[in-house]
């Protein structure tokens, strides 16, 4: 029995291993991963969207969202983009290991026996932050428009922020 409690929480533990870098800027590869969508939704507007690991900072889904935003603007031939919404939620995953021996209520009988059980659960936060942008000819430098980016600047200036894969991710 010792084992197969020994086996579960090397397999945990290697589990967890694998998950222990953060999500770097890329697009996410499938429908579950993580990294960065986008899609347009008219000509001129655009859903932007990072959802980071477990181990990847709120500060760091943010960032990566208006960086995306910032390259949407200018692969879309803008200079300029107007951010119109953004939010940010924390997604919680359980996860853990449950080992447990006993009788009890194998015949009907829930006072027959007893149970003993261990259980080590724990909760990850993860985030994801979607925004939604305007691109256009009419959207361009706005003194004191705090909803108003120029573009390559603001690539240039989060740029050094940037984790991008390496070989092995």
């Amino acid at each position: 029995m010792h084992w197969k409690i020994a086996l579960s929480a090397l397999l945990a533990a290697l589990f967890l291993a694998g998950c222990a870098t953060s999500t770097p800027y890329r697009a996410a590869p499938g429908a579950e991963d993580f990294g960065y969508r986008d899609i347009g939704l008219t000509s001129d507007r655009y859903r932007v969207s990072f959802a980071g690991n477990s181990n990847t900072p709120r500060e760091t889904v943010e960032t990566y969202v208006l960086y995306r935003a910032a390259e949407v603007a200018l692969d879309a031939g803008y200079d300029y983009f107007r951010l119109v919404s953004r939010d940010t939620e924390a997604v919680t995953d359980y996860s853990g290991i449950n080992s447990g021996l006993g009788v009890g209520g194998f015949w009907g009988d829930p006072f027959f026996g007893t149970s003993v059980g261990v259980t080590n659960a724990r909760a990850d936060n993860r985030y994801r932050s979607v925004a939604e942008i305007m691109v256009g000819p009419d959207i361009g430098p706005a003194e004191g428009r705090a909803d108003i980016y120029d573009a390559r600047e603001l690539k240039a200036k989060l740029e050094s922020r940037i984790k991008r894969p390496s070989e092995d991710d």
